[in-house]
């Protein structure tokens, strides 16, 4: 697609697939407040949900909206105060206008060498993220609900970042983060790290949004706690199972070294199994494994997390470190 092509498909995408015509097809649609926000207030029970997404191509507005429609209506009944998609997401909102499908289908499969993403990003972008900004702003809003829609690829100062956001119940955005360590693969495309943690604080909990390699070193996590954060939303995008187990496995090493929650919403696709997990440090669950709940089966899955549990468990994971042995080889890290 050149330049040009792609100008032209922005413009016919802008004039479409505009907000109001977004807010207008949600409109028609049979939607019921959540009582999770309610819920969280009067009993102090924080439910979340986050979503398994089965990986596909949609071929109309009225169609992507039906399936996100699904996954709120879905949550609202497990009363939940807000819901989670995993990272990426935000790219499915392109996939039904002219080569959207193409595009998107070949970032996703790790094929874009045919793909001038800097100047899809510059001349779509923008749509895109109109598109995924008031989708979610109005499902938030017709729900009350918080959602985490995932991410989006975002065009900013001649730079492409993967930037994840949060919307409250109002549909405001709340706040942003943009991936910090990039794989060989996101290098490639040309994407840029973020340069800061921005730990959004909410009435439901502190997040902080650590998706794929933010999640495989600890100092991500480790700032993101002393900043606040109690609990890590965290997906992976990669197709086989071996590299997402990896991952979940890292999302529970960074839980229980932090004392914190952690969340992980997943894409499924064809002949894979990867569950929706809710974690915690391995003291607080059941078989000391670090999980919570994990589902493979629902598109998905709610829990309802317990703070002052977590609060009350805090001192198992600070007073018995071995701060001389860490302050010999790591002083300038564990300074305290």
């Amino acid at each position: 697609m050149t330049p040009l092509n792609m100008k032209f498909s922005s413009f016919l995408a802008q004039t479409f697939y505009s907000s109001s015509k977004i807010a207008n097809e949600i409109d028609f649609l049979d939607i019921k407040y959540s009582d999770g926000l309610l819920n969280a207030e009067k009993f102090k029970r924080i439910r979340l949900s986050a979503t398994a997404y089965d990986c596909m191509p949609y071929k109309s507005l009225s169609d992507f909206l039906g399936v996100i429609n699904n996954y709120f209506e879905t949550a609202a009944k497990s009363h939940s105060a807000i819901l989670i998609f995993p990272q990426l997401f935000g790219l499915y909102c392109a996939t039904f206008p002219w080569k959207g499908k193409k595009i998107v289908n070949n970032l996703m499969s790790e094929e874009f060498t045919d793909i001038y993403l800097n100047d899809y990003i510059a001349t779509m972008g923008k749509w895109n993220a109109d598109i995924y900004v008031s989708c979610f702003s109005n499902f938030a809003k017709k729900y009350n609900m918080y959602v985490q829609p995932g991410s989006i690829l975002f065009y900013e100062n001649n730079k492409i970042y993967n930037r994840s956001y949060i919307f409250d119940n109002n549909g405001f955005i709340i706040g942003h983060q943009d991936k910090l360590f990039l794989n060989t693969y996101e290098k490639n495309m040309g994407l840029s790290q973020g340069e800061d943690i921005n730990v959004i604080k909410t009435p439901l909990g502190n997040f902080a949004i650590l998706n794929g390699n933010d999640c495989l070193g600890y100092e991500a996590a480790k700032i993101a706690k002393e900043l606040g954060a109690n609990v890590i939303i965290s997906s992976c995008t990669e197709k086989d199972n071996i590299t997402s187990h990896l991952h979940t496995e890292a999302v529970k090493w960074r839980c229980t070294e932090q004392n914190i929650y952690g969340i992980i919403p997943c894409y499924r696709k064809e002949n894979d199994n990867q569950p929706i997990s809710f974690i915690a440090p391995v003291d607080l669950t059941k078989n000391l494994d670090g999980i919570l709940t994990s589902e493979c089966e629902n598109i998905t899955k709610s829990y309802t997390l317990n703070y002052k549990k977590l609060e009350s468990n805090f001192n198992s994971y600070t007073s018995d470190r071995n701060y001389p042995l860490y302050q010999k080889y790591f002083n300038e890290i564990y300074n305290k």
